[in-house]
């Protein structure tokens, strides 16, 4: 929890070292989601992309992979790669939030228009 209170604060150094802290959670799927998180934060693109996958394989809890298919999505413009768009629609394939469904909706757009 204090990871993700330091990455709500930007404070995305603090969280990692609060993750680290922690690191018998590695086990766990919020751990490597918030580990993502806080590596975006410091624009380490290709480390925050390998916690989400990390994320995602040892996902058992299927309601939150559109919740990290969209964080990879996010990871994946900034590298400047089409491939968000097909994740995107992955995402919103496995939502059932119709509120959260209709923001990756928003983010498929923004992205198709980005990379037209």
């Amino acid at each position: 929890m204090m990871a993700e209170s330091l990455i709500r604060l930007r404070r995305f150094d603090d969280a990692l070292v609060a993750l680290d802290r922690c690191e018998e959670m590695a086990r766990e799927t919020h751990w490597w989601h918030r580990q993502a998180l806080a590596l975006e934060g410091l624009n380490r693109f290709d480390e925050a992309t390998a916690a989400v996958d990390k994320a995602l394989s040892i996902l058992t809890e299927k309601h939150f992979a559109s919740a990290f298919l969209r964080v990879k999505a996010r990871l994946q413009a900034a590298k400047d790669s089409e491939a968000c768009i097909e994740t995107v629609k992955e995402a919103i394939t496995k939502v059932d939030n119709q509120k959260f469904r209709k923001e990756l909706e928003s983010d498929l757009s923004a992205f198709q228009k980005r990379f037209q």
